[in-house]
């Protein structure tokens, strides 16, 4: 994980926080990863909304889906009464092959840390965070989660490598552990 900025203490207890649709996603994982960070900022003492969901209330104040949120946009938020905005974007993804086969000779030649490429599972996420009071963004978490294959050598020493986790899996896993350190990030007190 990589976090760029301080937010310290920003997201006060009953804090309102509208979360914008993901880009890089399909609308339907977008909702579904919303709905693990829901429940993830509830618990921490948040109120969060879905911007999909307030698509109406949205437009009629001239906040459109999809556009960059600039100063205009954060501060029409801010008058809507929204303390924070916060969107996960998908920055990249890969799927592992489920089942890779490493030689003794090319574990001996490469060393036993080698690795195929289709060997493991990898979803690259971006936490954003903005402020409409301060109109800006205060905020930006990249993580990365990666699922390795399963390993056993066999009576030759060569290694036979499982891996069927999905890019569905990891998602959940890397929305789980970047909204946890969000909050860890931009809380005073947990």
């Amino acid at each position: 994980m990589a976090s760029i900025g301080g937010c310290n203490g920003a997201l006060p207890k009953g804090a309102r926080v509208l979360v914008r649709e993901g880009e890089g996603m399909p609308q339907q994982l977008s909702y579904e990863l919303y709905l693990k960070a829901k429940e993830q900022l509830a618990a921490g003492g948040l109120k969060p909304d879905y911007a999909v969901e307030q698509d109406m209330e949205l437009r009629m104040k001239g906040v459109l889906p999809h556009t960059p949120l600039d100063s205009l946009q954060l501060a029409k938020l801010g008058q809507l009464g929204y303390d924070f905005v916060m969107q996960v974007n998908l920055l990249g993804k890969r799927e592992a092959n489920g089942y890779n086969y490493v030689s003794a000779h090319e574990r001996q030649a490469y060393g036993d840390s080698y690795q195929l490429a289709g060997d493991v599972t990898q979803v690259t996420l971006q936490f954003l965070l903005y402020d409409p009071q301060r109109q800006e963004q205060i905020y930006t978490l990249n993580t990365v989660t990666k699922i390795e294959p399963l390993t056993r050598t066999d009576s030759e020493g060569g290694e036979k490598r499982t891996n069927y986790a999905s890019v569905e899996m990891a998602l959940q896993k890397a929305i789980r552990k970047g909204t946890e350190k969000l909050l860890q990030d931009c809380r005073c007190c947990l």
